[in-house]
């Protein structure tokens, strides 16, 4: 997705002039802003004068999913029922880097950080199966 940002024309793209302060307040990683409550994808920075132009895809989905976590943390506060454990799971995984989705051989060892991480590990070290026979 990072990679498409690049080719899409300026028209669809939301333009920002920041400051170098103010882009450091709204920039959320390397990739993302947030500009008045809302997060955007930098698809391009170019340095106009003393402001930076920021043009960005608006991202509807990952607003709705913020809004989605905020409106249930809301609500559980004030249930006075503790959140199912399965939910609290689900919302506390961590994912794997692309990095370290496969082993490149399954001698190296994997170090486990988080419940997914071992999962996934032990699916993929115990697949050790000959290639099918063509």
């Amino acid at each position: 997705m990072r990679e498409q940002l690049k080719y899409i024309p300026e028209e669809q793209l939301t333009r920002f002039d920041f400051t170098a302060g103010e882009f450091q307040r709204a920039r959320v990683d390397d990739h993302e802003i947030n500009v008045g409550g809302k997060m955007y994808d930098i698809a391009r920075i170019t340095e106009q004068g003393n402001f930076l132009v920021v043009l960005a895809l608006h991202d509807e989905a990952e607003d709705n999913l913020l809004s989605f976590l905020n409106e249930l943390v809301k609500r559980s506060t004030n249930d006075k029922k503790p959140i199912p454990e399965q939910l609290v799971n689900l919302l506390s995984l961590e994912f794997m880097l692309e990095k370290n989705v496969l082993p490149v051989n399954c001698s190296q060892p994997i170090h486990h950080t988080s419940l997914y991480q071992k999962v996934a590990s032990l699916v993929f070290q115990n697949n050790e199966t000959p290639p099918p026979r063509g």
